[in-house]
């Protein structure tokens, strides 16, 4: 069949596209590789991750998450087919970008953690989460140049059941950060008939 069961995906200064078929990732790409950074799918040092027409679920449990640029760059794309994680990192202590302009992802906590800089665009598909965040520890503020921007130029981002902020900044002990979320001359749908979600948190 088309199914396939993979420790890991991971682009890894290079280019992979996955064009059809089901893949499930089940294990964390090697601690001593990614300098500890849990990735069980995703692309980094400078690696292009491209989903087009495939449904790619990471399992869950035990800290697996989708990655793109953990300690490095990295560049996602979700043209068409799915993308399932418990959790989705833009950026980890790197630079990352993600563009979906078409298919579902579907997670609990799409999130960009502690240093650099992540974005994610959206041009069309949809995209359910509990939460989309910033999420850092007290010493990594603004000032360093950190940001998450979140940008929705079409397409449907709909709350999941549970969700209570949408969208929020959340830090371990304090500290300033920068997330922002664009709303481009295409619009969006935000759709929060699964939940009682408030959009931004005050």
């Amino acid at each position: 069949g088309n199914g396939y069961s993979l420790g890991s995906i991971n682009a890894n200064g290079g280019t992979l596209t996955l064009k059809s078929g089901t893949f499930t990732t089940t294990e964390i790409y090697p601690t001593n590789v990614i300098l500890g950074y849990n990735i069980s799918a995703g692309a980094r040092n400078g690696g292009t991750l491209t989903v087009d027409g495939a449904d790619l679920t990471v399992a869950s449990g035990g800290n697996r998450r989708f990655v793109i640029g953990a300690a490095g760059s990295g560049t996602g794309n979700l043209l068409s087919g799915s993308i399932t994680a418990d959790t989705v990192v833009i950026g980890h202590n790197g630079t990352a970008t993600m563009t979906q302009s078409g298919g579902t992802l579907t997670t609990g906590d799409l999130t960009h953690n502690d240093g650099g800089n992540g974005t994610y665009t959206m041009t069309g598909g949809t995209l359910t989460a509990r939460s989309i965040r910033y999420v850092a520890g007290a010493s990594v503020t603004n000032s360093s140049g950190n940001s998450f921007t979140f940008s929705m130029n079409g397409g449907t981002v709909r709350a999941a059941e549970g969700t209570t902020d949408l969208f929020a900044n959340n830090t371990a002990t304090g500290g300033i950060l920068q997330m922002a979320v664009q709303l481009g001359t295409n619009g969006a749908t935000i759709d929060t008939s699964l939940s009682s979600a408030r959009i931004v948190r005050p």
